[in-house]
């Protein structure tokens, strides 16, 4: 029984990491869709890119020995948030220069 729990804790962790990536472009191209100017929303990506991962980890410093279990879903949802890049800076050259970003991204 600990072995399946383990097994079904794995895979909802998994599924918070792929949540939370669905989250970031669509949120972006909204923001955009309603007005927010390109860089700032570039600058938003990349902030909760690098702020989120960061908190998730502080909590589980904080709260380690209180709840382990906690622990096992910060850090899942924190590298998740690392998603938030792809609509920060790793989409930057698509809005430099479209024409020859599949080339420099090789895709």
């Amino acid at each position: 029984m600990a072995v399946e729990q383990r097994r079904h804790d794995q895979v909802e962790q998994g599924n918070a990491v792929v949540a939370v990536s669905f989250v970031a472009a669509p949120l972006a191209d909204n923001l955009v869709e309603r007005g927010v100017g390109v860089t700032r929303v570039r600058k938003l990506m990349q902030s909760v890119a690098f702020a989120a991962p960061a908190a998730c980890m502080l909590a589980c410093l904080l709260r380690v020995e209180e709840s382990p279990h906690l622990v096992t879903w910060l850090l899942p949802l924190g590298i998740g948030f690392q998603a938030f890049s792809l609509a920060g800076l790793y989409c930057n050259h698509q809005d430099i220069s479209p024409k020859v970003s599949s080339p420099r991204t090789h895709k």
